[in-house]
């Protein structure tokens, strides 16, 4: 999708959010409902919020609607045209396209260090840990005998070796 593509969505998700502002304060006029609602953030105007109790502290906070121009554009690498799954020469060609896979999933779940720190291999049964195979994360001390949720305390294994 083009950058033009998600600002039309974006403006179409403004659209539904100041109908549904006017219709939910039909007595409010058009300030009071743009004040209540939208803010001017930095280099944009009209971004939609809500204010809400952090349930951990109780305080207020804003809440900011994320907008889809704010999506980055992520190109994909084609494969090559002869290669061939079967064909040992292409092995390596395979495997290399898999572990950039594997990093860039990684990196998006903030999952990338503790793989790296175990070698990229579950440490039950030494295999690769891919998003193909499956793997789970568990907590090295429990968290109900302390344990927290920081990376050093985490560990992934294949599905199957748990």
């Amino acid at each position: 999708m083009s950058k033009k593509t998600f600002q039309r969505i974006g403006h179409e998700i403004w659209k539904s959010l100041w109908r549904w502002a006017c219709r939910r304060h039909p007595t409010k006029k058009k300030l009071w409902i743009k004040n209540k609602y939208f803010i001017h953030d930095g280099k944009r105007s009209w971004c939609f919020t809500a204010r809400t109790k952090d349930p951990r502290t109780r305080r207020d906070r804003q809440i900011r609607l994320f907008y889809p121009s704010q999506i980055p554009i992520e190109r994909h690498v084609q494969i090559k045209q002869d290669c061939n799954p079967y064909d040992p020469e292409w092995f390596s060609y395979l495997q290399k396209r898999s572990y950039l896979k594997t990093i860039k999933q990684m990196e998006r779940k903030n999952l990338d260090r503790i793989w790296k720190r175990q070698d990229m291999k579950c440490p039950i049964c030494k295999q690769s840990i891919t998003f193909d195979i499956g793997f789970d994360i568990h907590h090295i001390v429990k968290k109900s005998e302390g344990g927290n949720d920081n990376p050093s305390n985490l560990v992934m294994l294949h599905i199957s070796c748990i």
